[in-house]
């Protein structure tokens, strides 16, 4: 089952109906791109949601409220936003492709605490600082894996803080792994 608002550009909400858990038992695919999403969209009610969640290209969303869910969400964009202060990603089961770039009053990321693996975790071009990624202790042991914070305002120790979480959470065995903390800052 997937639900799909996209392309709306006069859709700046969407209300969710404590009910609606009952027909998104199912649910693998949630999209409201390319939309004008306005303050904060809360997505608590979706507590079985799974697999896809796309909210990207809504230049006024501000915030979102995940569900709490042991799920996994294997496929999250909300690039080209407008997230403001901290993301709070600790109340969903991430895993696999995470992009969250283009978000320039984005300050904070809380992420969740698993070993799952992952594809990509991007947050390009956005406004952090350093992001605690050790309770992500499968994320960098994925052959081919792309981690970037690129074009973020980080100071060195930020930097080398992550180097080292980086490091001591990452496996020897795997090889092909990406990681870009390029930025404006002074630790660029």
């Amino acid at each position: 089952r997937e639900i799909r608002l996209y392309s709306n550009a006069n859709l700046t909400g969407v209300t969710f109906d404590p009910s609606i858990n009952q027909i998104a038992n199912d649910l693998v695919s949630f999209r409201i791109e390319n939309c004008d999403l306005t303050g904060t969209l809360d997505l608590s009610p979706l507590d079985r949601l799974s697999g896809l969640l796309h909210v990207f290209n809504n230049p006024n969303l501000t915030g979102i409220t995940l569900p709490t869910s042991s799920v996994l969400l294997d496929d999250f964009r909300i690039d080209d936003c407008d997230i403001t202060g901290t993301l709070n990603l600790s109340t969903v089961n991430l895993g696999g492709s995470i992009l969250g770039d283009s978000n320039g009053n984005l300050t904070g990321i809380t992420n969740p605490t698993n070993n799952n693996s992952f594809d990509s975790y991007v947050f390009d071009t956005c406004n952090l600082s350093y992001v605690d990624m050790t309770t992500l202790t499968g994320l960098f042991d994925t052959t081919g894996v792309t981690v970037s914070f690129n074009g973020n305002n980080m100071t060195t120790a930020e930097v080398n803080n992550m180097l080292v979480d980086f490091d001591n959470n990452s496996s020897a065995a795997i090889t092909g792994r990406s990681l870009d903390l390029s930025g404006t800052g002074m630790g660029a």
